[in-house]
């Protein structure tokens, strides 16, 4: 009997889990909007001054970067150290004369390698937050 108790608890609270495309510190970001198609899925968050936005994008492409530019999420340059963004969901950043920059992160952590050469991973957040220099 208590056996069955505890069953029924466990499978109590895991109803109550996240539901599927969001994930932790989604309710901050809001409902995750879907873009794109494709067998690889990954949660895209955007961070500005005043807004967080969340996406859940869908995609066969390679890298992260390659996603998120085939869908016009961001835009840079590209040189011989690799893709400079410089516009996020349609909100350009220019470090000369605004002082900011958007900066890169994978689950939480500044990235070590640029959008355009971070592979896309299960369970992965990418993320691009305003930052003041």
């Amino acid at each position: 009997m208590i056996a069955l108790l505890l069953l029924l608890g466990l499978l109590a609270c895991a109803a109550c889990g996240a539901p599927k495309g969001n994930s932790p510190g989604a309710e901050e970001y809001g409902e995750a909007r879907p873009m794109g198609q494709g067998a690889a899925a990954f949660v895209f968050r955007v961070e500005t001054k005043g807004e967080k936005m969340q996406y859940q994008i869908n995609t066969d492409a390679a890298t992260v970067g390659e996603a998120l530019l085939a869908l016009g999420l961001i835009a840079g340059d590209t040189s011989a150290m690799g893709l400079m963004v410089h516009t996020v969901c349609g909100i350009p950043l220019d470090y000369e004369k605004d002082g900011a920059y958007w900066a890169f992160y994978v689950n939480g952590a500044y990235a070590a390698a640029g959008v355009d050469q971070t592979p896309i991973e299960p369970d992965t957040i990418y993320e691009f937050r305003y930052t003041e220099a």
